[in-house]
């Protein structure tokens, strides 16, 4: 579960809990009482014994934590490492990108990899890759989608369906 989403539920949980029981004390505390109260805190510690979130140093109160250090992949960092491998499955170097055409069916499929796996945006993908415009980009991957009973057919068959 994403940690928005996570936080998300534990705020609807507590407003539930205000509405169903509008005692006073429900009414007038603060969400982090209401969280202390139910626990919450305790499975953050436990969290943090297994190394999974990290307190941050440098914030003001200890209420501040990140994922751990097996999650800190930046989605640059990671579409770096899609694109190395990439490169080294098609067996390719960095030079063949420049000289290859915007529309390459490596290129294509790198770039879809790359929307599918990363958030990185079309421009940043059409500049690495140099493909020239994030339109083209855009357009390239709109219209490239592979058919969809091809890739049911293939993947029945135990073939990867992007071949």
């Amino acid at each position: 579960m994403q940690p928005k989403t996570e936080e998300f539920l534990n705020l609807l949980l507590w407003s539930a809990d205000m509405l169903a029981r509008p005692i006073f004390r429900n009414l007038t505390d603060s969400y982090e009482s209401w969280a202390y109260r139910n626990g919450l805190m305790r499975q953050v510690a436990i969290l943090e014994q297994q190394q999974l979130l990290e307190r941050d140093a440098s914030a003001p109160d200890d209420r501040f934590y990140h994922y751990g250090a097996e999650r800190r992949e930046s989605g640059e960092q990671k579409a770096a490492r899609i694109v190395a491998e990439e490169l080294e499955r098609l067996d390719w170097t960095e030079e063949q990108l420049d000289w290859r055409q915007k529309g390459d069916a490596g290129k294509a499929r790198i770039a879809r990899r790359l929307r599918e796996e990363t958030t990185m945006t079309l421009k940043w993908i059409a500049a690495r890759l140099r493909m020239g415009k994030w339109t083209h980009v855009s357009n390239l991957l709109a219209t490239s989608q592979p058919d969809q009973q091809q890739l049911i057919l293939n993947s029945v068959n135990g073939e990867d369906p992007f071949t």
